[in-house]
């Protein structure tokens, strides 16, 4: 991918500002009625550079063969494109534009790219912190010169907890029907998985939100294939039975995802999360304890109590699928929690109700992992409000 993706940066800061998006009573059966298509690059911003290609010109024709799909298939909804030319827009431009369109679904098109030319495959991503090495990477180059907190970050999925939830899901349905598809069943494709990444056009957004990465235009057969009509056409409608599923899926629940508050404007640079390459699961919801250690030999976890007390924890990490116990990115750390919240597993160390203790425990977590930061949970129930976990705790 691109170097940079300032270009489309602002688009999220609309979509962050549009708190009462498609409000609808609450009886009344939810229904996808828009989805924003984001191309991404274009005009002087070319993106990632093939042998053969530029990333702006692959992205458009895939969002319009994308759009076309929805279009035609799914009467009702109607499809919106940041842009359908080769041009460049403004980061004023792209909010003012997507504030003034209120969308259900935003789907940001990209194209891949990597120094090894053996790299290739298709990842999903949605909003979410990481400490993957590659993640980091490619969040860098995307996010050019903004920089956003991890503390924005976790805000966003504080108070977009349901629209977390259903990016999620939006990538599981994307993922699977990529798997799928002619591309990979034929041609070999790899399945990336669906990802976490800290991308400025993901984080803030107030609705479902996915970034595809389409394959690795550093990949000369890859780049080929996408540049190829069989190829566009396999790999947009493969998205778009993904976004097909999903849409069947949220419209048969009856309500629609809660929307909220927006989260607040980012200032500085926090990491983005990759999880293994499968496509993320949804787990049953339990908490279960893990003890980790240096050794590569698999462990079992035990289940710890859930009962309905207030806690403090440290959290670590967090995942859409659960991290194996010897990975390095848990870095030696010892008695971890695994936990199911708002959609995503979460690891986390120490469980008290004192918070001076965890506070204590934190600066100690910090010094091997710098963004660890301390959270409260009821049961399988992460409380937004830290003091208001404290008063709960004080009547306990």
């Amino acid at each position: 991918m691109s170097l940079k993706l300032t270009a489309i940066l602002s688009i999220i800061t609309a979509i962050a500002t549009i708190g009462d998006l498609h409000a609808q009573d609450t009886d009344t059966a939810y229904k996808v009625k828009s989805i924003v298509i984001d191309a991404g690059h274009g005009g002087k911003d070319p993106g990632a550079l093939g042998k053969i290609s530029q990333e702006k010109d692959l992205t458009l024709a895939l969002a319009l063969k994308l759009g076309h799909y929805i279009d035609s298939l799914l009467p009702g909804i109607k499809v919106i494109y940041t842009r359908d030319t080769d041009k460049f827009l403004s980061l004023k431009e792209r909010a003012e534009f997507t504030n003034a369109n209120n969308p259900n679904i935003f789907i940001s098109i990209h194209i891949n790219s990597h120094k090894s030319s053996k790299v290739s495959g298709f990842t999903t991503y949605v909003s979410g912190e990481s400490r993957n090495e590659e993640s980091i990477a490619i969040q860098t180059k995307e996010n050019g010169d903004e920089e956003i907190k991890i503390e924005d970050v976790i805000s966003a999925k504080v108070t977009h907890p349901c629209s977390h939830e259903y990016s999620i899901l939006l990538a599981q349905k994307i993922q699977t029907a990529f798997k799928a598809s002619k591309w990979f069943k034929t041609r070999g494709a790899k399945d990336l998985g669906c990802k976490y990444a800290n991308f400025a056009v993901l984080w803030r957004a107030a609705m479902p939100a996915v970034l595809v990465e389409c394959g690795y235009i550093s990949n000369r057969s890859e780049e080929e294939y996408l540049n190829s009509k069989i190829g566009q056409v396999n790999i947009a409608s493969a998205i778009f039975r993904g976004v097909k599923s999903y849409i069947r899926e949220v419209e048969s629940r009856g309500s629609k995802p809660v929307i909220t508050t927006p989260a607040t404007a980012p200032q500085q640079s926090a990491s983005t999360t990759t999880q293994t390459n499968e496509t993320a699961q949804k787990p049953g919801g339990k908490i279960t304890s893990q003890q980790n250690n240096e050794t590569k030999t698999p462990q079992t976890a035990k289940k710890s109590s859930d009962d309905d007390k207030v806690y403090f924890r440290v959290q670590i990490k967090s995942n859409p699928q659960k991290i194996p116990l010897t990975s390095k990115e848990f870095k030696g750390l010892k008695n971890i929690d695994e936990l199911y919240l708002d959609g995503a597993y979460k690891y986390t160390i120490g469980k008290t109700q004192n918070y001076d203790e965890i506070v204590k425990k934190q600066s100690e977590i910090r010094k091997t992992i710098k963004d660890a930061f301390v959270i409260a949970t009821k049961g399988n129930v992460r409380l937004k409000d830290i003091n208001k976990a404290k008063e709960e705790i004080s009547k306990q």
